[in-house]
């Protein structure tokens, strides 16, 4: 099967979301550094949220307008 490492302190926040909402941990356990990171990732992860949702549409506008192209 497939396996996607992923550094979480280093990662994109959405990545490091993702990662942290529907992946497997490999090393580590419940400790309290891991859960204030989590609580510090899922705030940053809101607060991003609203931003990437208005890029998203913005640009699904453009392609649907055609205006979207590789440069």
């Amino acid at each position: 099967f497939r396996v996607d490492v992923v550094i979480l302190n280093t990662a994109p926040i959405a990545l490091a979301f993702r990662a942290v909402s529907s992946g497997r941990v490999v090393v580590g356990n419940r400790n309290p550094v891991r859960v204030r990171f989590e609580v510090r990732l899922l705030r940053e992860y809101i607060d991003y949220l609203p931003m990437e949702q208005e890029y998203t549409a913005a640009l699904r506008q453009r392609i649907a307008e055609g205006a979207f192209s590789a440069r």
